[in-house]
């Protein structure tokens, strides 16, 4: 189970992806601390959820990393904001194997609407393009690299608020870039 805590309010919601009686991911909420859990919606149309963040705008949008691609909850349903063939995002192929491995995504608190997703693409090679960026909540997507290499593959994002840098853990180390 994945899960995350946002408060509204002044009340706290928790949101939790889990397997579902038929293993398929479920989406849940629970608005008392925990102690009941509400599922939301029918189990999910991408499989298994790789990470997950909460619009820091908007609590009741939720945005999701899975292995079908980024999707988007918004008004009681999801939809598929970026996959492999979205324009923006390179399209690598790896001996005939085409790739795009969210595995991690992060909602910006300093700009509305922006994400970065990180990818990953395990037992295949390091993607050329492994961080992408969208201001539009996913209507567009560019790859940003700023001072790194290029090819690796994300294990995490994170965004402090404060200093106002994208974190990351990456195959190559830990880095930290300035946002502007």
């Amino acid at each position: 189970m994945r899960g995350i805590t946002v408060t509204t309010e002044g009340l706290p919601q928790y949101y939790a992806f889990a397997p579902d009686q038929n293993q398929e991911s479920a989406f849940w909420s629970s608005s008392d601390f925990g102690t009941t859990w509400e599922l939301q919606g029918e189990p999910l149309p991408f499989g298994l959820v790789k990470d997950f963040d909460v619009d820091p705008f908007d609590p009741s949008v939720v945005y999701s990393a899975t292995a079908a691609g980024v999707y988007m909850y918004n008004s009681g349903q999801w939809t598929q904001i970026a996959w492999k063939g979205t324009p923006g995002i390179t399209n690598e192929n790896f001996n005939g194997n085409s790739s795009f491995f969210p595995i991690s995504i992060v909602a910006s608190p300093l700009k509305q609407g922006t994400l970065f997703v990180g990818l990953n693409c395990v037992g295949l090679g390091h993607c050329q393009d492994f961080i992408y960026k969208t201001d539009d909540y996913g209507k567009t997507w560019a790859p940003i690299r700023l001072n790194l290499e290029s090819h690796s593959n994300v294990w995490s994002l994170a965004i402090d608020p404060l200093e106002r840098r994208l974190h990351m853990s990456t195959d190559h180390g830990n880095y930290s870039l300035k946002l502007e």
